[in-house]
C-alpha cells in the first residue's frame, strides 16, 4: 500500500478507503455509494470514499455527499491518466462499483482486482462474470440496495486479514480468467 499517496491525499494510516475510478454516470450508481457510506452501520467505521473521475453527474454526487453528511469521508479527485491507475490504487483497500445499469463487463473493476484490491460490486450484468460469485475476490450486493453496500462494505472495512486475502484472490482471478492468452482460448474452445 503506498502511504506517501495516501498521505497527500489526507488519509490517514488506519483509515480504509474506498475508491472508484471512472465516468460519473447515474448508471454506476454513486449515489447509492454515498447513501450506503451513510447508513448507520458505516457510521463508526474509520472508512472513506475516493471518488475517481468526472461526468455529467459529478456535481450532483456533490451536493449529494454534502446533504448526507458526508463532509470529510468523501472525497473527489479528478480524473487521471489510464496510466496512472495501479498507482492511485495503491493507495486505495477496496473498490466500490455499486452499478445499476447492466454493465456488460466492467472494465473498472477488473482494473482494480489486477492491482490485488478485492471488491465490493453490484450483481447486475457481467460484473459476477468478472468478480466471481464464490465471494474470494469481492463482494456482491443488490443493485440499488444502499443498506446491502453498507454492509458489504463494513464487513471488509472490519477485516483486515480479509481484505488482504481476497486481495490476493482478486488479482489472481484476473491473471488466471482475463488475460488475451485465457480470452484467446475460451474464444478458440
Amino acid at each position: 500500500r503506498d502511504d506517501t499517496l495516501r498521505a497527500r491525499l489526507g488519509i490517514a494510516p488506519d483509515t480504509v478507503l474506498f475508491a472508484f475510478a471512472g465516468r460519473l454516470v447515474g448508471w454506476k450508481g454513486m449515489g447509492v455509494a454515498l447513501k450506503a457510506l451513510s447508513e448507520p452501520t458505516m457510521r463508526d467505521t474509520n472508512a472513506k470514499l475516493l471518488i475517481v473521475g468526472d461526468g455529467p453527474q459529478k456535481p450532483e454526487l456533490q451536493q449529494l455527499a454534502q446533504s448526507l453528511g458526508l463532509n470529510g469521508h468523501v472525497l473527489f479527485h479528478d480524473p487521471v491518466p489510464h496510466d496512472a491507475l495501479p498507482t492511485l490504487y495503491g493507495a486505495v483497500d477496496v473498490g466500490v462499483f455499486p452499478s445499476i445499469g447492466d454493465e456488460a463487463f466492467g472494465i473498472t473493476i477488473a482494473e482494480a482486482m489486477s492491482c490485488g484490491k478485492p471488491v465490493v460490486a453490484s450483481y447486475v450484468g457481467g460484473i459476477p462474470e468478472v468478480v466471481g460469485n464464490e465471494g474470494t475476490a469481492g463482494l456482491l450486493v443488490g443493485p440499488a440496495d444502499p443498506k446491502a453496500l453498507a454492509l458489504a462494505m463494513r464487513e471488509l472495512t472490519l477485516d483486515p486479514a480479509r481484505r488482504a486475502i481476497m486481495g490476493n484472490a482478486a488479482r489472481s482471478r484476473i491473471e488466471r480468467e482475463f488475460t488475451w492468452q485465457a480470452s484467446a482460448l475460451r474464444i478458440s474452445e
